[in-house]
């Protein structure tokens, strides 16, 4: 309780609310698809509809490639 506010209520800081340092887990929504090709959608700020059409058209040629 020494971090009670000092009006008397009996609300407390929780300094923060996590405890800590926290960093979220993302899902790879593409685990199929290359490393090299998430950095560029990452560098051209892709948005999530068109990574979705870009890895859909990579699926469908990765055929074509090999």
């Amino acid at each position: 309780m020494s971090n009670a506010r000092p009006t008397g209520d009996h609300h407390v800081e929780n300094q923060g609310g996590r405890g800590g340092s926290f960093t979220p887990i993302k899902k790879d929504a593409f685990p199929d698809i290359p490393a090299h090709v998430k950095e560029l959608w990452d560098k051209f700020k892709t948005t999530d509809a068109d990574r979705v059409i870009e890895a859909k058209y990579y699926r469908e040629n990765k055929a074509k490639r090999t």
